[in-house]
């Protein structure tokens, strides 16, 4: 598993060597096909500081999630994006469920313009049918902060809450704007190596635009590598890469 080092708690030694230069697991996720997930004009802003916000789905015939997105605008420097995907999540507080995967976005990739942005998930032993959860964790202050968008009235197909605490019951809130995908097709959008490095593609087209590159410190996910990497093409060649 790679990890970013961190001053004072990394040890230079043969395991943190060799895991930089041994092969990697890796996964590669693409544009896929959305099978779920609710979309609209978007005129609806959430409070992304003050509450987790948790939206329901079902899992369709493949079982399986490469990516899901959201409507999302950075305000400020922005906040982190935690967002969890869970089984047996219950909004009536009884129960958390099992946690399924953790994912972040980090606040530097957030775009500073509203519109949709997609986050890896790479699972595929789901059930068919069953119903699970994307809970999207508060994060940032009333200055540096992001907004999901979404609808102005609920949506029984996709029920979505909120909750400002951190335990108790969930409040029943209007729809926000979501999707989830899978397949191999369309256009590369991410990679997963040795677990937790994670790349971003953005195309402009039939080119690459930009990379963005997530690698976590050992001791949890705030700080670390966070790299964007803007392409700078001739017509169809490529010239050069600016960090």
């Amino acid at each position: 598993m790679l990890f970013a080092a961190e001053s004072g708690r990394t040890v230079i030694d043969e395991n943190l060597a060799n895991a930089a230069m041994i092969m990697q697991e890796f996964s590669h996720i693409y544009e896929g096909t959305a099978f779920g997930g609710k979309t609209g004009a978007g005129i609806a802003e959430f409070d992304c500081a003050g509450y987790d916000h948790a939206v329901r789905f079902k899992a369709d015939a493949a079982a399986a999630i490469a990516r899901v997105t959201f409507e999302i605008i950075r305000h400020g420097q922005g906040a982190d994006l935690l967002v969890e995907l869970r089984d047996g999540f219950n909004p009536d507080g009884s129960t958390a469920g099992s946690l399924l995967r953790f994912m972040v976005l980090p606040k530097e990739f957030i775009p500073p313009s509203k519109g949709y942005f997609s986050i890896p998930i790479d699972i595929s032993d789901l059930v068919s049918g069953a119903y699970y959860w994307l809970i999207i964790k508060k994060a940032g202050d009333a200055d540096n902060h992001f907004h999901l968008h979404g609808e102005t009235i609920q949506d029984s197909l996709y029920p979505t809450y909120k909750r400002a605490g951190n335990s108790g019951d969930w409040t029943a809130e209007n729809a926000i704007h979501f999707g989830v995908y899978n397949g191999e097709t369309g256009n590369l959008l991410h990679g997963i190596y040795g677990y937790n490095a994670i790349t971003w593609l953005i195309w402009d087209g039939d080119l690459i635009a930009k990379a963005y590159r997530y690698l976590p410190p050992a001791s949890g996910f705030i700080g670390g590598v966070r790299q964007i990497k803007t392409y700078q093409w001739s017509g169809e060649i490529l010239k050069r890469g600016v960090v």
